[in-house]
């Protein structure tokens, strides 16, 4: 049996991930340990057994069709052979009062000729095709059955497995009524709870490596969501520049366009008074002035640009940073991901499967790892 609790791999496992309870929760360190173990199971199996009894006649077993249907317990029935009878002990009519499918046991009414209630059937189990789902569910491949008990040497028939839940017969033999079977299978180690797992103690550090390759996966698609997250900001920032770029050219245009030209034709006007005559008083100077207030007005559309530009830089400035943290946190997806596979390569080796990164890109990221 594995030495380690589920508490003590959780331990072990934030010890060797440099972690503090800070990345990893309880809930995933209970996925990544139960993902381990399925793994470990598929290429070193629990192999175990289990036994089951074939039901082959079944007698006044009870019925209750409820919202026009019901199901019946031991699978699958046998063509033709239920008798369906209601409490004034009335046989119900197959494909008049009833229709049934034999595989899966369900009685359906047709045209309220089968009203809710309970009935009474009596009925076989097919000969060759037997439901094993009722004792065992969960498995990874059945290597052999064993049918019928107590039969020395041990009968071995040829079989195989429908739907994962049905045995079936393949050669002279039939399902006989009580007739015992025993099912070995390779099935999924348990688990580790409070008193561990059911797997040999020597896979606990394969268990344990897998168990960080999964969440160092998990850690690396934290990082690309990061990554992701930085870029559609950059994304955003980037197309917020639009109206103040707009707005730049605008304010450049209007101080250009209008008041500056404004000006230039307030002082033409006013040298060509002082050039010929004064007619009324101040002509020219009041001209200056005129030209004056449009220049003024040409500061303040520049400085508005100004303050434009100053406002895309600092939007430049945002996208240059959201850019950097997203190749950063691109990076570090890049790095936890080629360490998992690490890891996953050592989980096979132990096992003896082979499994191969680049040797030189393993040890760096180890050493990086280490570093961190």
């Amino acid at each position: 049996m594995a030495s380690l609790t589920l508490a003590n791999m959780r331990t072990e496992l934030r010890l060797a991930l440099g972690d503090g309870g800070t990345y990893y929760s309880n809930s995933s360190i209970l996925r990544a340990i139960t993902t381990a173990i399925v793994l470990l199971s598929r290429h070193y199996p629990k192999k175990t057994l289990v036994e089951g009894r074939i039901t082959k006649t079944v007698a006044d077993e009870a019925l209750s069709i409820s919202s026009n249907t019901g199901t019946l317990a031991n699978l699958p029935v046998d063509y033709h052979s239920e008798t369906i009878t209601n409490a004034a002990s009335t046989t119900m009519v197959r494909d008049t009062n009833y229709r049934i499918n034999y595989l899966t046991g369900v009685v359906t009414e047709i045209s309220s000729l089968l009203p809710d209630g309970s009935y009474t059937v009596t009925y076989k189990t097919d000969d060759q095709l037997h439901d094993f789902s009722g004792v065992l569910t969960t498995y990874l491949r059945i290597e052999s059955l064993e049918y019928p008990l107590g039969v020395v040497p041990y009968n071995q028939p040829p079989y195989e497995i429908v739907n994962r839940s049905y045995l079936k017969l393949l050669g002279e033999d039939v399902w006989r009524h009580n007739a015992k079977y025993r099912l070995w299978y390779s099935g999924i180690w348990d688990i580790p709870g409070g008193s561990g797992s059911d797997y040999p103690e020597h896979m606990d550090e394969a268990t344990m490596l897998a168990a960080q390759a999964f969440l160092l996966f998990e850690r690396a698609s934290y990082f690309l969501e990061q990554s992701s997250t930085q870029y559609s900001d950059a994304d955003t920032t980037s197309a917020s520049m639009a109206t103040p770029l707009a707005d730049i050219n605008v304010a450049a245009d209007l101080a250009v366009a209008t008041p500056i030209t404004n000006a230039r034709s307030r002082l033409t006007s006013g040298l060509s008074v002082i050039n010929t005559s004064n007619t009324g008083k101040d002509v020219a100077e009041n001209y200056n002035r005129y030209a004056n207030s449009e220049i003024e007005l040409a500061k303040v559309y520049l400085e508005t640009a100004t303050r434009r530009i100053q406002e895309v830089s600092g939007w430049l400035n945002k996208v240059q940073a959201e850019t950097t943290f997203g190749d950063k946190y691109s990076q570090l997806a890049s790095n936890y991901f080629t360490l998992a596979q690490y890891r996953l390569v050592q989980f096979f080796d132990l096992l003896g499967v082979k499994a191969e990164i680049p040797l030189g890109r393993m040890m760096s990221l180890q050493m990086q790892a280490d570093y961190q």
